[in-house]
């Protein structure tokens, strides 16, 4: 697969998976770069320990969703993002 269509079905992969994980913490952006860096992770390790003969398009993109799947999961599971400091409210006499 060619890198513009890893980043593609990376960034459709990381906004479906963020659809359907819950909580929501990074919102549909957060979710889209993380799966692209998912797919391009995964393409990368595939093509360094996979077959020599490639896997075609079906499975090119199994391993794009794959690895955007499990680097949006790990991402979600290990590294929560900071909570927003709260609001100040003012208070009327």
């Amino acid at each position: 697969m060619g890198f513009i269509w890893i980043v593609v079905a990376g960034a459709a992969a990381g906004w479906v998976v963020g659809r359907f994980m819950t909580p929501n913490e990074y919102g549909p952006v957060g979710d889209i770069v993380v799966g692209v860096a998912g797919a391009l992770v995964a393409t990368l390790l595939f093509r360094f320990f996979g077959p020599a003969g490639g896997v075609g398009i079906v499975g090119g993109l199994i391993i794009v969703v794959a690895g955007a799947t499990l680097l949006l999961f790990t991402a979600r599971r290990f590294m929560k993002p900071e909570p927003a400091p709260a609001q100040r409210t003012r208070r009327r006499y």
